[in-house]
C-alpha cells in the first residue's frame, strides 16, 4: 500500500469509530479503532517523508565478439545515435550502452542483443560471442 491508500484506510477507521461512538458502542472498541487509525497516520507520514527511489536500468556490453556491425545497428536502433557515435560506443566496450528508467526499453534492447549474442563465428574455428548484461540499480533523488 502506498501512503495515499493508507490515509484513506485510516480515515475510514476514524469514521467507523465515530459512528460506533454515536451509536453507543463500547468505549474500548472505539478507542482501539482510533488508536489503529493513529498508527496508520504515523506510518503514512513516515512513508511520505522518505525519498522516493527510481530504478535505473543499464544495458552493459562486455564484448562484441565478431558481431560488431550487428551491435552497432542495435545501438543505433535503441539510442538514436549516429553511425560514428554508435561505432565509437561499441568499440569502447566494456561500457554502458543505455541508462534509462524505462524497463521495457532496456529489456527490448537486451533481448535484441541476445538474439545474435551466442551464435558462434566459424572463421578460425573459435566461437566469439557478444557478452551483454542487463543491470538495475535503485537511485534516490539528489
Amino acid at each position: 500500500m502506498d501512503a495515499a491508500q493508507i490515509l484513506l484506510f485510516a480515515t475510514a477507521l476514524l469514521e467507523t469509530a465515530k459512528t460506533l461512538a454515536n451509536n453507543g458502542s463500547y468505549h474500548d472498541d472505539c478507542a482501539r479503532l482510533a488508536n489503529r487509525a493513529a498508527d496508520l497516520f504515523d506510518r503514512a507520514l513516515d512513508m511520505a517523508s522518505q525519498p522516493k527511489t527510481t530504478t535505473i536500468w543499464t544495458v552493459w556490453l562486455q564484448s562484441y565478439g565478431d558481431k560488431k556491425i550487428m551491435c552497432i545497428k542495435a545501438v543505433r536502433e535503441y539510442t538514436n545515435l549516429g553511425l560514428k557515435e554508435a561505432k565509437e560506443l561499441v568499440e569502447a566496450c566494456p561500457c554502458a550502452l543505455l541508462n534509462t528508467a524505462d524497463e521495457a526499453l532496456a529489456r527490448r534492447m537486451y533481448e535484441s542483443f541476445m538474439e545474435f549474442s551466442y551464435v558462434p563465428a566459424y572463421g578460425d574455428g573459435v566461437p566469439r560471442e557478444v557478452k551483454v548484461e542487463l543491470r538495475s540499480a535503485a537511485v534516490a533523488p539528489a
